[in-house]
């Protein structure tokens, strides 16, 4: 009997009892578009996670701030109608930076400098891409021993992009009249639509005649894998075939064939040519001369 009574008593008094203590819960996210102002959420522990202001619209406007877990700052830019403009600093868990640039409408224009997690917070950047005001690509480089250099990815012929700022040519070619001539250069790319380069070789053309050649060349990119090029050099011809200019323009795909047309000035004589040069496939890719 006084077993029972101490059982129906102990189940009442524990009705009462508060529930165990909960990690406070983030704040919900906002999805009313109409929902403005401050703007705070936390993770499960309590620590900061994002802050900053809606507009009247629902979109972020001002100063935004996003933490790691850990507590320790993760971003810090700000907004403008929805999207990212101004300085943006971003970094990693251990308190050290991570990249720190400007945008403009979500993209990145100007000097980006970015930095791996080691080392002095306060030391240089460990490396930098240079955008050009529409968000393209212009430079990127590396810094070693203080001094910022610039890094040239080196495309080593066919499949050559214009992303690719050092192209390495080697081609052979053939043409109508009877000619054969071999290349060798490199090109340089502005930017992503314009190249420019110098080529070395030779040139057997006819029966009889032989001569080095050397040429500037300039590309037109039309996407990432066709191209517009024209050149202009100098011919060098051994025995007295006579010296003189050669000039050329093609179409150039994937880096690996070209259309040509051009005309050679040997001495006396006008030679017009048509035919097809074919690059030379040897490493596919790209190589960072600048590697650790």
């Amino acid at each position: 009997m006084w077993a029972g009574t101490f059982a129906v008593l102990a189940l009442a008094v524990c009705a009462g009892c508060p529930s165990a203590v909960r990690a406070p819960r983030p704040f919900a996210p906002l999805t009313d578009g109409t929902t403005h102002g401050p703007v705070e959420r936390r993770y499960t522990d309590g620590l900061p996670a994002e802050a900053g202001t809606r507009a009247p619209d629902g979109q972020r406007t001002g100063v935004w701030t996003t933490w790691h877990p850990n507590g320790t700052l993760a971003s810090q830019g700000s907004y403008f109608q929805g999207k990212r403009t101004g300085t943006w600093s971003t970094w990693y868990p251990s308190g050290r930076p991570q990249d720190r640039g400007a945008l403009r409408d979500g993209t990145p224009i100007g000097l980006w400098l970015y930095w791996d997690d080691h080392g002095s917070p306060k030391r240089e950047p460990d490396r930098f891409i240079e955008y050009f005001d529409d968000g393209r690509e212009s430079m990127r480089g590396a810094t070693r021993d203080g001094e910022s250099r610039e890094n040239l990815p080196v495309c080593v012929v066919g499949f050559a992009d214009p992303f690719c700022q050092a192209i390495v040519l080697a081609e052979i070619g053939v043409s109508v009249p009877l000619g054969i001539s071999l290349d060798a250069g490199i090109l340089i790319n502005i930017d992503r639509d314009n190249g420019v380069g110098v080529t070395v070789g030779y040139l057997a053309a006819d029966p009889d005649y032989e001569a080095f050649a050397a040429a500037a060349r300039y590309r037109r990119w039309l996407g990432s894998w066709l191209a517009l090029e024209a050149g202009v050099g100098v011919l060098i011809a051994k025995g007295d075939g006579g010296s003189g200019v050669t000039g050329q323009a093609g179409l150039e795909i994937f880096d690996i064939v070209s259309l040509v047309a051009g005309a050679d000035r040997r001495g006396d004589t006008t030679v017009g040519f048509v035919g097809l040069r074919f690059g030379v496939v040897g490493l596919v890719g790209a190589y960072d001369i600048l590697t650790k």
